[in-house]
């Protein structure tokens, strides 16, 4: 049996093509582009600083690997509906929220065991 595989664009165009409920904000897209680019420009933001966040991995590996898919699969999941709708998780001694709540909980699951 052959197999396809689709480069990313390829992937959402497919996904857009068979989407009931999911549209493209061509406008939004631009302007995170353009944000993205002007962080990276300025130093706001780099690769470099991604393991300097005490929940993200430390190290370059496979392991960090599985756990990038893993948070950028389940992070648009945890989206608050309007302000005020946040959830929580304690982690180390600390209360996280948002994303970085969604990283403390995978750490925390992984400390026990649910790799």
């Amino acid at each position: 049996m052959s197999q396809i595989i689709l480069d990313p664009r390829d992937s959402a165009e497919f996904i857009m093509s068979q989407a009931i409920d999911v549209e493209i904000n061509d406008a939004g897209i631009k302007k995170i582009a353009e944000t993205v680019c002007e962080a990276l420009r300025s130093g706001k933001i780099s690769p470099q600083r991604f393991t300097e966040t005490e929940l993200h991995p430390a190290e370059a590996n496979v392991k960090a690997i599985e756990w990038i898919f893993l948070i950028d699969t389940l992070n648009f999941s945890f989206w608050a509906e309007g302000r005020g709708n946040y959830w929580e998780v304690s982690y180390q001694g600390k209360v996280y929220s948002g994303y970085f709540a969604l990283c403390a909980g995978v750490n925390k699951a992984i400390e026990v065991g649910l790799n």
